[in-house]
């Protein structure tokens, strides 16, 4: 008799495993957050000398960064970023450019990544989904930047389909005149 109300507490137990919703789905457990990226460049990636201003708004949310001078706030060496001031907090940093090689053997793929000298991105994000996006960019205050645009995102589910969770993620290229 113990052993029959073991063998039914087993099975109801197995039942209610189940029952969750990603049963019988091959999901992993990575984590995902919605993002927009938007990267800005200077004409060859070389940035030239002057001092730069930075603003870019967010869904009517404007972060105004600090001036810096360029070439002299650029990173000093690939694995610095150059963290830029724009309040309200705002993640956005000069990263050296990098050229990266693929290679593939039988059993693995590596890719090595080498610094390009004298050139450089800006890298600006938010982890957020904002439906508008502007910027704007001075050097020795003309603008050498003026863009709007509509971020389109995708859905991204890095834990295989209909798995969750469900990020909507965007990129945006944009070039200075």
């Amino acid at each position: 008799m113990k052993q029959l109300a073991v063998t039914i507490i087993a099975a109801l137990a197995a039942l209610g495993c189940d029952s969750d919703a990603s049963a019988g789905k091959d999901c992993t457990d990575i984590g995902c957050m919605d993002s927009l990226a938007v990267t800005v460049r200077a004409p060859r990636n070389v940035w030239p000398a002057g001092v730069y201003g930075f603003e870019f708004e967010f869904d009517g949310t404007v972060h105004a960064c600090a001036k810096l001078k360029l070439p002299d706030a650029l990173p000093s060496s690939p694995d610095v970023r150059s963290e830029l001031e724009c309040p309200p907090a705002l993640s956005a940093a000069f990263d050296q450019q990098v050229i990266c090689t693929e290679t593939r053997t039988q059993n693995a793929i590596s890719e090595a990544c080498k610094p390009v000298a004298g050139q450089f991105k800006l890298a600006v994000s938010v982890s957020a989904t904002p439906a508008s996006f502007r910027a704007r960019a001075t050097r020795d205050d003309e603008v050498v930047l003026e863009a709007t645009q509509t971020p389109e995102y995708e859905e991204e589910r890095p834990n295989g389909p209909d798995c969750e969770p469900v990020c909507r993620q965007a990129q945006l290229e944009l070039d200075l005149q």
